[in-house]
């Protein structure tokens, strides 16, 4: 009889599985307040941002790509249109095809965050670098097409996914 890890006779996969679907739940918010506190970014002239003084909601890159991932709809109701304050580590950084210059920050596995920058950011981008930590500002797009080309594709083999995008964004740490 093969041997099997167990707890109190509960196989250790089960725990662990139980385990994941209790921290899914986790960190949501469904208050309505909470929701309203969140400031509408608005873009001026020349890709700055303006804010009308209201403060950024500030979360983590998992918990965007989380939210959009359990409730698109809610996600975009609470985040589309939003000044957001996003912490993650750097993926990839570059320009588009189209010469867009974008962050992509690690969201969850299947989902990163995008963030595009105006051309005045171009030399704080230039000063980041992969794995690092990083807090970016930007105004929440939600689901936007990109065509971020990946390593080692070529011509047509361009990535067509739809990230969680972020626009007008600015390197805050």
């Amino acid at each position: 009889m093969p041997c099997r890890a167990t707890i109190a006779g509960v196989p250790i996969i089960a725990v662990l599985i139980l385990g994941l679907v209790a921290l899914s739940g986790c960190g949501g918010s469904d208050d309505a307040a909470a929701q309203e506190e969140l400031a509408p970014g608005i873009m001026g002239t020349g890709g700055q941002m303006q804010t009308g003084g209201a403060a950024p909601s500030s979360l983590t890159a998992s918990r965007l790509a989380g939210d959009y991932i359990r409730n698109e709809a809610a996600a975009d109701a609470q985040y589309k249109g939003a000044l957001l304050e996003i912490s993650g580590l750097v993926l990839d950084s570059g320009r588009t095809p189209g010469n867009v210059l974008y962050v992509t920050l690690n969201g969850i596995v299947g989902l990163p965050i995008q963030c595009n920058f105006p051309e005045s950011e171009s030399d704080a981008v230039a000063r980041l670098s992969n794995a690092q930590q990083v807090t970016l500002r930007g105004t929440g797009e939600g689901f936007v097409a990109t065509d971020v080309q990946q390593e080692g594709q070529r011509g047509i083999f361009m990535v067509a996914s739809k990230p969680v995008t972020l626009n007008g964004c600015a390197v805050v740490e």
